[in-house]
């Protein structure tokens, strides 16, 4: 620990080493100053009447934690970095169909909005990805479709189910009709989601989805 007193006010304050060297302000009085790189004897008690103020602990209470930050030249740059994460997150009443399709052509993916309101986007792993937005419940649906061939069995189709579902992590596989397996994921946007998050989300998608089947059909039942 380095103690050592405010110059203005004469506060005793009290900081870990690793802050040795760097320039702050007191939490007392606001006197900017720098933190010796090793603790100065007390002044007299009459010029720090209340004592000393550790400041060691990073787990304090919000009082306490400002007064770190201030003492440190933080705090401003704390709100900085709160107000470009809050200026980056997409509204949940900004989410729309016309919105997303401008966030993929923006990535270099080619998108459009169909006749259902639903974005239809080429993922850059080759399949088609279709994005539906559930407003009441706040999620973006993500789908895609594969074909079976037309000798494929019941019972085949359902084993290949089974197996994707068992192994691949995000991915839900289903069966909604006889000829097609569909992939989907869902997307939690209440109070507002990052655009790099829609995104990214349909990358991570795309490629597991494709890695899925070219791993586990081993039947060859997808065309």
């Amino acid at each position: 620990m380095i103690a050592f007193d405010c110059v203005k006010c004469g506060k005793r304050l009290s900081v870990g080493e690793e802050f040795a060297g760097k320039t702050g302000h007191c939490p007392a009085c606001g006197e900017q100053m720098q933190v010796p790189d090793h603790s100065t004897e007390q002044s007299s008690p009459s010029a720090s009447p209340q004592g000393e103020t550790v400041l060691e602990n990073p787990i304090l209470p919000p009082s306490r934690r400002a007064a770190l930050r201030s003492l440190l030249g933080e705090e401003n740059n704390d709100r900085g970095r709160r107000r470009r994460r809050r200026q980056g997150i997409l509204p949940e009443a900004g989410v729309t169909p016309a919105r997303l399709q401008r966030f993929f052509k923006a990535a270099f993916m080619k998108a459009e909005v169909d006749d259902d309101g639903d974005v239809k986007v080429k993922s850059d792993a080759g399949i088609t990805v279709w994005i539906s937005i559930e407003a009441e419940r706040k999620l973006l649906k993500y789908v895609a479709t594969y074909g079976f061939k037309e000798d494929a069995t019941e019972v085949d189709r359902l084993q290949l189910v089974n197996t994707l579902n068992d192994n691949v992590i995000l991915v839900r596989f289903s069966v909604p009709r006889d000829d097609v397996l569909m992939a989907d994921y869902y997307l939690y946007y209440e109070e507002g989601i990052v655009p790099y998050q829609i995104v990214n989300t349909l990358r991570h998608f795309a490629n597991i989805t494709v890695k899925a089947i070219r791993e586990y059909d081993t039947e060859d039942l997808i065309e």
